[in-house]
């Protein structure tokens, strides 16, 4: 049986350096969108059509410096930015609740009644998650094949085809 100390925790979080740099880039978020109404440096909807375009840096007439620049309605990117944050996370944390929410309703009725129930919630769920593999494998082809030597993405569409074909003889 395992069991979670403190030593192996950090051992682990120690080898997951892509997860820790997805922590971070997460916290920044999190961080920049509590912090928005305090911390931006201008009205993220304030326009100033005489300002638009400006670069990273700009100092605009009343003496307001854009660290990012300026958009094409003379708005200032950063606070846009910091208060876009805000909005991304409502939509994701949302999201994942109403995913979790239904997901958790779902197994719980199927676990609950068996049979020809579980069956069906199994077999609409298997189809989704095909059709979500092929429309990804379909993208990944298309990406590689842009990125990088054909010999690569000829591989990649195999094994992309051949999983397909798996899931798909499972049923």
């Amino acid at each position: 049986m395992w069991s979670w100390t403190r030593a192996s925790v950090w051992r682990s979080v120690r080898r997951a350096r892509l997860a820790v740099a997805g922590g971070i880039v997460l916290s920044v978020v999190v961080l920049m969108g509590a912090t928005a109404p305090v911390l931006a440096p201008q009205d993220p909807a304030e326009q100033s059509i005489l300002e638009r375009l400006k670069p990273p840096g700009f100092e605009d007439s009343l003496g307001r410096r854009h660290y990012l620049g300026t958009d094409q309605l003379g708005r200032d990117i950063l606070s846009r930015l910091m208060y876009g944050a805000r909005v991304s996370l409502v939509v994701g944390i949302t999201a994942v609740c109403i995913g979790g929410t239904l997901g958790l309703a779902l197994g719980l009725v199927s676990g609950y009644y068996g049979g020809w129930v579980d069956g069906w919630v199994i077999d609409r769920q298997d189809a989704k998650l095909r059709g979500a593999i092929e429309r990804e494998g379909k993208t990944l082809i298309v990406v590689d094949t842009v990125m990088s030597n054909r010999r690569k993405s000829a591989q990649l569409a195999q094994h992309v085809v051949s999983f397909a074909r798996t899931l798909a003889s499972r049923r």
